[in-house]
């Protein structure tokens, strides 16, 4: 008996898997400050703890939506978002008991507690995959404020050196790729927030384009520029 391929489940489970790799990067990228941190490198105020707290926080979160999703790639690569996050935050604990034994036990104390609530508040409303959805988008929807941070930085120092270009091509391929694979299982609330990521990428994106064409201006504070001498010598 011949078995039937289904080219859009193949299709599905290859951009899945391909979203799911291109999405460890940025699960693997704040290990780089922590590590520095943790030589020494760079104090422990430099390192992007809230941003890692609230990545923990949103995989957490996916992590318990996910088994309604019988998603294996959205699963898995939100387990290993809690797993790494969770131990970044660790390592920054750790560092801070060296500063303040009080501070750092209570970090462990709030993640460890604040987790555990996590899980009791979506575990009563799991049945309501719409509830833990909303849920889900609303705290992953909380990392867009990073990207605006950023891009409110370009607006004020137009300088195209403080946008990281490749990092938001990275993300625009990515969501996008998330975003057609939660079209192809047909949820939307996977969509939703690529939808934001995606807008914010392309704004950053923009403001490359835009200041890179200006790097002229940019080289000189406005009442320096040479170009206005030059005119008003020809005037």
């Amino acid at each position: 008996m011949e078995t039937k391929i289904d080219s859009r489940e193949i299709t599905q489970e290859i951009i899945g898997w391909i979203s799911f790799t291109f999405t460890l990067y940025f699960l693997i990228l704040p290990s780089i400050s922590f590590y520095k941190m943790f030589k020494g490198k760079i104090s422990i105020e430099e390192t992007p703890i809230s941003l890692v707290v609230t990545t923990y926080i949103s995989c957490f979160c996916w992590y318990v939506y996910s088994g309604l999703l019988y998603s294996t790639q959205i699963r898995l690569i939100n387990l290993i978002g809690v797993i790494i996050n969770a131990f970044l935050i660790l390592i920054y604990s750790l560092c801070q008991i060296k500063k303040s034994l009080s501070d750092g036990v209570l970090n462990i104390l709030i993640i460890a507690s604040g987790s555990y609530l996590i899980y009791l508040i979506l575990d009563q409303i799991v049945e309501n995959d719409k509830t833990v959805g909303k849920i889900c988008v609303g705290v992953v929807c909380l990392l867009s404020f990073f990207q605006l941070k950023t891009i409110l930085k370009i607006m004020g120092e137009k300088d195209i050196n403080v946008i990281p270009i490749f990092q938001a091509w990275f993300t625009l391929i990515t969501v996008t790729l998330w975003g057609f694979y939660g079209y192809m299982i047909s949820e939307y609330y996977i969509i939703f927030p690529q939808i934001i990521f995606g807008f914010l990428s392309c704004v950053q994106i923009w403001f490359y384009a835009h200041y890179k064409n200006n790097k002229f201006y940019m080289a000189f504070p406005s009442d320096e520029d040479p170009r206005k001498d030059s005119t008003n010598k020809n005037e």
